[in-house]
């Protein structure tokens, strides 16, 4: 069985599920977490996936990887859709396979079901209909990884599992109005409407459809659950069990979402006590108002949300700068009223740190030029 001190291997950390993952494994106390960057591990190399698997030997597998988008990538790239997750599936499962890998769970889609599916979905449904001709290639790659799994586990006695998560949200997703799902899509519309003060909001289709929506957090703790157990049946949905329209989504996002702040940042900072962002210049701007702040970084590896590696004093080794790298770590932050303490600011401002120095490292660590 998977404990803590089981090797696992998360193919695709660095997409918003694959990342998700790591963190709350590390959280958890797991140690043995193996990735491969692509340059490393191109997982459309057949025979480079064989070799990484047999040479790390993991425990456990779990298939973050696919070639993913939204509704126009669907439909306008099906051939690649459907020979990449086909071609990075079979690698991994039949690699881990041939590498006597007993562990491994796949990470299926809700698009696997028919078009006019009964609602709510169960299992069982699956190829009961016609799938929705937008995204059709990418489910058939889907449903084979679910049948390959199955069978392999069936002929073989080996726990290869499959899990389908609703639509998932959360960091690391991806904004491009071009191939990202219709959540981001929608926040990134609301948002650069609501910044460009426009009256009225485009939204593709009728806004009828329903969607599940579920925090990318919360899967994983499914996930995580799952991986302790031997699981008989081919797949398993997982979801929160409640769906509404896009349109709802919209004006929901639309009222309750986004409250931007109208006025300049020297107006807001000088009304404010306190400033919670990532690693940002508005930290500089906060401290010469004398503003306490939280500094809020989801981060692996001492890398930020942007990717860049965090420099001092901003990367959690001052104790005068709270670091909270998770939503626990700042909730409990902001409850015991910790942030950056006046002593830290008044030296920031007094000259005992040398805040020229400080911008300019801060700057070439974010890609600016100093």
């Amino acid at each position: 069985m998977i404990n803590k001190k089981s090797k696992i291997f998360v193919a695709g950390h660095k997409g918003m599920v694959g990342s998700a993952i790591i963190r709350k494994l590390k959280k958890k106390g797991f140690s043995k977490i193996i990735f491969a960057d692509k340059k490393k591990l191109n997982l459309l190399d057949q025979n480079k996936v064989f070799k990484f698997l047999k040479k790390k030997k993991p425990d456990l597998v779990i298939i973050a990887a696919a070639r993913v988008g939204g509704i126009q990538a669907n439909t306008n790239l099906k051939q690649i859709f459907i020979y990449e997750n086909l071609q990075i599936q079979n690698n991994l499962i039949h690699g881990s396979f041939l590498a006597k890998i007993r562990n491994l769970i796949f990470l299926g889609s809700s698009c696997i079901y028919p078009k006019f599916c009964k609602q709510p979905m169960k299992e069982s449904y699956l190829l009961s209909g016609k799938l929705e001709e937008s995204n059709d290639a990418y489910a058939i790659a889907k449903i084979a990884g679910i049948i390959m799994c199955y069978n392999y586990s069936i002929k073989y006695r080996l726990n290869y599992q499959s899990l389908m998560p609703p639509n998932l949200f959360g960091p690391g997703d991806n904004y491009d109005l071009k191939n990202s799902h219709f959540f981001p899509a929608l926040l990134k519309k609301i948002y650069l409407a609501k910044i460009k003060k426009e009256k009225t909001l485009d939204v593709w289709g009728t806004g009828k459809p329903k969607r599940e929506l579920m925090f990318v957090e919360d899967f994983v703790d499914a996930l995580i659950f799952f991986m302790k157990k031997k699981v008989k049946e081919p797949f398993i949905n997982i979801g929160v069990g409640k769906d509404f329209t896009i349109e709802w989504y919209a004006k929901y996002i639309d009222t309750k979402f986004f409250v931007l702040d109208r006025d300049d940042l020297s107006t807001s900072l000088s009304n404010a006590t306190v400033v919670i962002g990532p690693v940002s210049t508005v930290f500089i701007d906060a401290i010469h108002f004398g503003v306490s702040y939280v500094v809020y970084e989801p981060q692996y590896g001492g890398h930020g949300i942007f990717g860049r590696q965090l420099v001092k004093p901003l990367d959690g080794s001052d104790a005068g700068i709270p670091l909270a790298t998770s939503t626990q770590e700042l909730k409990w932050f902001l409850k015991n009223n910790r942030s950056l303490d006046q002593k830290t600011i008044n030296e920031f401002v007094g000259g005992t740190f040398e805040l020229h120095s400080f911008a300019s490292k801060f700057k070439k660590s974010r890609g600016f030029k100093a």
